[in-house]
């Protein structure tokens, strides 16, 4: 993954008087709730259906202990599996921090490559910066300082980018 930022926003966030939009997400039932990594709608990811980004990506993290990655699966709420993942924080595989971004780019890939409805929603956002108006989290979000890195909104940005760009090129 590249280290740029969307390149018509300042940063992770649309600048001051930008003529961009900015849709901000973060719970589910929100209007642009499904670019939440919360938002139940499966996919299928390593010979494995999963019903959200949230425990994909959390199970990642313990992808070398099937007995921790089965118990993340086993909770029903997101919630109750980046807990449970926090529990055992110190079970995390070696290489996480250098991996988490690719764990979730494939992630985040695999869920809006197997919908069209996905996949028409996310491009329908535009040219809009793409937020994750997290109160909680700096790296996937804006944090509680609103100067977060965004990265979750950078994937969808590059996502959807890659996405405008196949639609752009000519079918023979």
């Amino acid at each position: 993954m590249s280290n740029e930022v969307h390149p018509n926003c300042e940063g992770p966030i649309c600048p001051e008087g930008s003529p961009l939009r900015a849709i901000r997400f973060f719970k589910p039932e929100t209007s642009h709730g499904f670019l939440s990594n919360y938002f139940r709608w499966p996919f299928v990811l390593e010979c494995r259906r999963w019903e959200n980004i949230e425990h994909c990506y959390q199970a990642a993290k313990f992808s070398h202990d099937p007995k921790l990655t089965e118990a993340i699966c086993r909770h029903s709420h997101p919630d109750a599996a980046k807990s449970f993942s926090r529990e055992h924080a110190g079970d995390c595989r070696p290489d996480w921090e250098r991996v988490k971004l690719q764990v979730m780019r494939k992630a985040v890939w695999a869920k809006f490559g197997q919908s069209a409805l996905l996949t028409r929603e996310l491009l329908s956002t535009g040219h809009a910066c793409l937020i994750e108006d997290s109160p909680f989290d700096s790296f996937w979000g804006l944090g509680p300082t609103g100067q977060g890195e965004n990265h979750l909104g950078v994937l969808l940005m590059e996502l959807r980018g890659e996405l405008q760009m196949e639609s752009a090129e000519p079918r023979p």
